[in-house]
């Protein structure tokens, strides 16, 4: 009797031993879970105070740059030297609000945001972001190196087009035609590229934000081996509505069994044929 009463009093005493190993391995994950996060968000306060700081540094030698006399410049110039050395966050914090005031200003105020780019080596930053091996890193450095001109950046862009992530290759074509105008275009006429409604609709408001001129060659679009590079020839017609082209988007409407393709000529020859009238 007394054997079988013992028994049941050994089996609860390991279950509690059981139920306190869980209860303190419980409390030491969610006191390790409290640390960690408590760390992150120093981290991320420390980021953003060194953030805030790099800004005012990088605020005062642009605005200097731009607008102050040559003394002026050098002072401001060298403490933003200073500051930069090899730390990426400067350097990130520097490109964006370079990019930023490039959207901003034009003219000779660009080119000057332009020099100041290269002259103060944040050029090597985005050059290096083209050899990383992840993929946002790869198109961030052409995003800057196009917005902001560098020419001798064409050629590493150009080589972007055959990575096998699709937003590389969208981006460095992006970049190339604000670089290099609509020439670039007509060189990858006959790539295997696939040009979706998103990229096109990208290239076309760069297309319009840059003010690149047509030079001529849309036509040239329309006999790519590409169908997606066909309807993006078709789209830049509509825009620059120019009439010369009628005669090689009908031909076309003739050729092609692409409904789409067939629609969107219908609808840019009779916006062509629109707007030369409201002229007469």
């Amino acid at each position: 009797m007394n054997n079988e009463l013992k028994i049941p009093f050994d089996n609860f005493d390991h279950l509690a031993k059981v139920l306190t190993l869980f209860v303190i391995l419980f409390f030491t994950i969610a006191l390790i879970l409290y640390v960690i996060t408590l760390f992150k968000r120093h981290q991320k306060i420390k980021n953003e105070a060194l953030k805030s700081s790099y800004q005012e540094i990088v605020d005062k030698a642009i605005f200097a740059y731009l607008f102050g006399g040559k003394d002026i410049e050098i002072k401001d110039v060298n403490i933003f030297n200073f500051n930069f050395t090899d730390n990426f966050l400067f350097q990130k914090v520097a490109i964006k609000a370079i990019v930023s005031l490039h959207h901003c200003y034009s003219g000779e105020y660009q080119e000057k945001l332009q020099s100041f780019y290269v002259q103060s080596k944040l050029v090597n930053y985005s050059l290096r972001k083209l050899d990383a091996k992840s993929w946002h890193k790869k198109a961030e450095g052409i995003r800057d190196l196009s917005t902001l001109k560098y020419q001798p950046a064409l050629d590493k862009i150009k080589l972007c087009l055959l990575h096998n992530h699709e937003l590389v290759q969208s981006e460095a074509l992006i970049a190339l035609v604000k670089m290099n105008g609509i020439t670039e275009l007509i060189q990858q006429k006959n790539s295997k590229l696939y040009l979706n409604d998103w990229i096109q609709s990208n290239l076309i408001f760069t297309i319009k934000n840059n003010r690149i001129n047509d030079t001529g060659e849309l036509n040239q679009l329309l006999t790519s081996e590409n169908a997606s590079f066909q309807l993006l020839g078709v789209r830049l017609m509509y825009h620059y509505h120019d009439s010369t082209y009628l005669e090689n988007l009908e031909a076309l409407a003739v050729q092609t069994d692409d409904i789409k393709l067939r629609s969107e000529i219908s609808e840019t020859i009779k916006h062509i044929n629109s707007f030369y009238n409201k002229l007469i």
